[in-house]
């Protein structure tokens, strides 16, 4: 995924990341080893975001990373900060996806891009009626992802 980043967008460089579902703070933390100017991990587990702030810390990446506790349904709606990729990997048996792309969209720069995990595929139609069109698609075991842009 990361390669389909660099080769889409040229890199990460300068770019402004957000990772909604960060879990164990993976995709934020990678893309800010990547050259992102700004990272922010969503996470609404204490313990879970705890650990990423530490590594952050420890990678001594402060001031490009931030760990925000919270729901990242309120956060995005509360923000006015917009990004070039925003990660999407919620918790399959919730089934956000659809939800949570609908709020990204609005914080998605004009030609950023969203890229999506989700337990099926998203079909054209799903994508087609939150304004986005897929522009690579893949699957790893029972995990289906995608990378999106606005229409």
């Amino acid at each position: 995924m990361f390669d389909w980043l660099t080769h889409l967008m040229g890199g990460l460089h300068g770019l402004a990341v957000c990772d909604m579902f960060a879990g164990s703070g993976a995709m934020g933390l990678e893309s800010a080893s990547r050259g992102a100017d700004r990272v922010l991990c969503i996470e609404k587990d204490r313990k879970s975001a705890f650990q990423i702030k530490t590594l952050v810390e420890k990678l001594r990446a402060t001031d490009r990373v931030d760990v925000v506790c919270g729901d990242a349904f309120v956060v995005m709606e509360r923000t006015n900060e917009t990004f070039d990729v925003i990660f999407i990997d919620p918790p399959f048996a919730e089934r956000w996806q659809v939800k949570a792309a609908a709020l990204a969209i609005e914080r998605l720069k004009p030609r950023g891009l969203i890229y999506l995990e989700a337990e099926k595929e998203m079909s054209e139609e799903e994508l087609n009626s939150l304004s986005l069109e897929s522009v690579r698609r893949g699957k790893a075991g029972a995990v289906y992802y995608l990378l999106a842009q606005k229409k």
